[in-house]
């Protein structure tokens, strides 16, 4: 068998192994996670979940968003009268099935999640230049051992202060490579003529940074990887 024949085989045969789900909505995600089990007993019998990917934890960020602050109009003045169980976000109950699977089945969980707030300060001393974002979404799993950076919550929030049932092992930010600066003396018509090449030249490259942080230690880790044609090759 050819190497190229073989690569292709190995392809084939994980695809093969890829279970896609597309929900619409945070309740419907937690729902398909929370019937993994039954999923796995009557589909994929006789393999292993080995990952558990959710891609991406923030896609339906704007529109619970926009619910919760709906809810809270609604649940808090319930909450207060005690009449009512108080608001719950949707992200907990996905966090709760999250938790299931991780007792039942062990696997490796990976969430990703946008990064749209830049911290203007760096809590854990890594550098000025770190790729750190605050956590914009509640409750959000958080490294063991590290300040929280995750989103805080109003104490009028119509909901319960709630924790994630789970703490993240490795929090890892990705990044583009950015261009490098110009020399202080470049002249603005030489920066602008030349700009446009040098981004064209950071995405050919297809280099992406990483900053990695562990629970229970305040180091951070620093890796690069490169997306080719033919392989990802790794830089440390």
């Amino acid at each position: 068998m050819s190497g190229t024949t073989e690569k292709e085989e190995i392809a084939r045969q994980s695809l093969a192994r890829l279970h896609l789900f597309r929900p619409t909505s945070l309740l419907q995600l937690a729902t398909s996670i929370k019937n993994l089990q039954s999923y796995h007993i009557s589909h994929m019998p006789h393999d292993e979940i080995g990952m558990l990917a959710i891609d991406s934890a923030s896609a339906f960020y704007w529109a619970e968003r926009f619910s919760t602050e709906q809810m809270h109009n609604v649940t808090s003045e319930k909450a207060r009268s005690k009449t009512e169980v108080a608001f719950v976000p949707a992200l907990y109950h996905v966090l709760s099935a999250i938790q299931t699977v991780r007792v039942s089945h062990n696997p490796v969980i990976v969430l990703t999640n946008w990064a749209l707030h830049p911290l203007s300060h760096d809590p854990i001393g890594v550098s000025p230049s770190s790729m750190l974002y605050k956590q914009h979404l509640y409750p959000f799993p958080a490294l063991d051992g590290i300040p929280d950076l995750g989103a805080k919550v109003a104490k009028n929030a119509g909901h319960p202060l709630l924790a994630s049932p789970f703490h993240l092992a490795h929090h890892i930010t990705l990044s583009s490579s950015p261009p490098a600066p110009f020399p202080p003396d470049t002249p603005l018509d030489d920066a602008l003529r030349h700009e446009a090449q040098y981004r064209k030249e950071v995405v050919g490259r297809g280099e992406v940074v990483c900053l990695v942080r562990s629970s229970g230690t305040r180091n951070a880790r620093r890796f690069a990887f490169y997306i080719t044609d033919e392989d990802v090759i790794v830089q440390q």
